[in-house]
């Protein structure tokens, strides 16, 4: 049975259960499938169970801006978070996050997984101050999220796994889209498939360092990816002042656009080091402000885009 605890928490659920976050907070502890519905601003939403979970989102509304905390927080060593209908995750509080996960929550769709027909399922997340959109290293399946990276916090920090969906990640001010806070180094990211548009915040590139931080690692293996740099930082690398990463693409379509003075892919503004960069598939897209160059056959164009110091042409 599912009881309402003296502290205002659900007692331990049993799977199958619909749950109403207007109610009390929500404390998962046991495997199964639960549905989450209501608005609120000042329940939570925690998992922490061993064995796998799903957890359905049922147009969720968690907004809180005023009584401070993160909405989500969703632990444990199998977790899916599975999107129907609008939902949105409003964080409260110093480097408080919208959504906390560990590196094996998976993020989906409802309507997909469940084969009924329906809309595809929305999510927007905010960082509270100096907090990420969303903490951790999510696994996106799946779904429509729109993250936001709190004042001085990255959108997402600090890696991704990108396998479907489509994922709009904005970086907070001297932060990453995806990546690092302020002084911190991007993450470890790959890009199997979906639509990955990312902004790095002022000073931040899209996906890399924060403003001072590094890039680290993003491989693209397909999908499409648009991403634009902030202020002196790099579409996809370091921050104003940071240094490259390491790019590997063998796949998907890649658009990237620096920020001013700063490379697509490389460095930041004043950075030393350019990192890596390895090209066996794919495309690249015409970016913002590309340079026309000369035509090679007369019918496609080409344009020349500023890649630190690789010097690539992208047709």
């Amino acid at each position: 049975m599912i009881f309402l605890g003296i502290a205002g928490w659900y007692g331990p659920a049993h799977a199958g259960t619909d749950l109403d976050i207007s109610v009390a907070d929500v404390k998962i502890t046991v495997p199964g499938e639960y549905r989450i519905t209501g608005v609120t601003d000042i329940h939570t939403i925690q998992v922490g169970a061993t064995g796998p979970v799903r957890v359905i989102l049922d147009n969720v509304s968690i907004d809180l801006t005023a009584s401070g905390g993160c909405p989500v927080a969703a632990g444990g060593d199998s977790v899916t978070v599975l999107l129907n209908g609008v939902n949105t995750l409003r964080a409260g509080g110093d480097g408080k996050s919208g959504m906390a996960m560990g590196s094996h929550t998976h993020l989906d769709d409802y309507v997909a997984t469940s084969g009924d027909d329906g809309k595809v399922g929305v999510l927007t997340a905010y960082g509270g101050l100096y907090g990420a959109g969303m903490e951790g290293e999510p696994i996106f399946d799946g779904g429509h999220w729109i993250v936001n990276g709190g004042t001085r916090a990255a959108g997402i920090r600090t890696g991704m796994i990108m396998n479907g969906g489509a994922v709009e990640v904005t970086g907070g001010s001297w932060s990453a889209g995806i990546g690092g806070n302020e002084n911190q180094d991007g993450g470890v990211s790959v890009i199997n498939g979906g639509s990955l548009i990312v902004t790095g915040g002022s000073y931040g590139a899209a996906i890399g360092g924060g403003y001072l931080g590094s890039g680290n690692s993003l491989t693209i293996n397909g999908g499409y990816v648009t991403a634009t740099g902030g202020s002196y930082a790099s579409g996809i690398g370091g921050g104003e002042g940071g240094n490259g990463g390491s790019l590997i693409m063998t796949g998907g379509t890649l658009e990237v656009t620096g920020g001013t003075n700063a490379t697509a892919i490389g460095s930041g503004q004043h950075g030393a080091s350019e990192g890596t960069l390895t090209i066996t598939g794919g495309n690249i897209g015409r970016p913002a402000g590309a340079i026309p160059a000369s035509r090679t056959n007369g019918v496609n164009p080409v344009y020349l885009l500023r890649i630190g110091g690789f010097g690539i042409l992208a047709q």
